[in-house]
């Protein structure tokens, strides 16, 4: 797996809070400054256990497992996630969002991604 998330920072916004919000979601990936941006990379889908745990928690994998469809490309599965709602560990998927998204973007097996983040309901 190769997963990358990046979010931009804006000058109305306190780069530690930014960073807190990743930590919340993301506690074990690294994050480095780019420009206006906060990149993080890992290649274990283990460490989306916080985005796996909130799906899982709000009884939203239908919802989810279709998000993630709906964002797949080939062998990439791209979302994003309200930058807001993560500054207190939660998980709101949007690309609307008035201090823009934190995006996620995985390239390997879409399926695994699925069903890892999202198992299906329907057996």
């Amino acid at each position: 797996m190769n997963i990358k998330i990046k979010t931009q920072i804006y000058p109305t916004e306190i780069e530690e809070k930014v960073r807190n919000a990743l930590y919340l979601l993301f506690p074990n990936v690294a994050f480095e400054v780019d420009g206006d941006l906060l990149i993080g990379s890992t290649d274990k889908l283990e460490d989306l256990e916080k985005i796996k745990e909130a799906i899982l928690a709000h009884a939203i994998r239908d919802t989810a497992r279709r998000i993630l469809k709906k964002g797949t490309f080939g062998n990439s599965v791209t979302f994003s996630i309200n930058k807001q709602v993560a500054t207190v560990g939660k998980v709101n998927f949007s690309d609307e969002c008035p201090m823009g998204p934190i995006k996620v973007r995985i390239v390997g097996s879409v399926e695994e991604v699925y069903d890892y983040l999202a198992p299906s309901t329907i057996y």
